[in-house]
């Protein structure tokens, strides 16, 4: 069973990526790579704890061009939106 995690217990740089995405819908990995600031690694290292937490799911879609989708999880997107300062 996957822990769960709430988005109040995120790093702001966590909280940030998943709301990002629930904005845009579904992203594909190429488009995330692109619009982050962290390295290749710690931007796949941090979606795939998001993703073992249940706030994104990456699935497998071949219509991508690089054959995978990151959406975000109900979880993430019915949860209430922090508050940036």
């Amino acid at each position: 069973m996957k822990p769960q995690m709430e988005l109040d217990q995120l790093t702001t740089d966590q909280r940030a990526v998943v709301m990002w995405i629930s904005e845009r819908g579904a992203i594909s990995p190429s488009e995330w790579l692109a619009q982050t600031s962290h390295s290749p690694k710690d931007a796949w290292d941090m979606l795939n704890q998001l993703a073992e937490w249940g706030l994104v799911i990456m699935r497998q879609d071949p219509d991508s061009p690089d054959g995978m989708l990151i959406v975000a999880s109900p979880t993430a997107t019915q949860a209430k939106r922090p508050d940036y300062k």
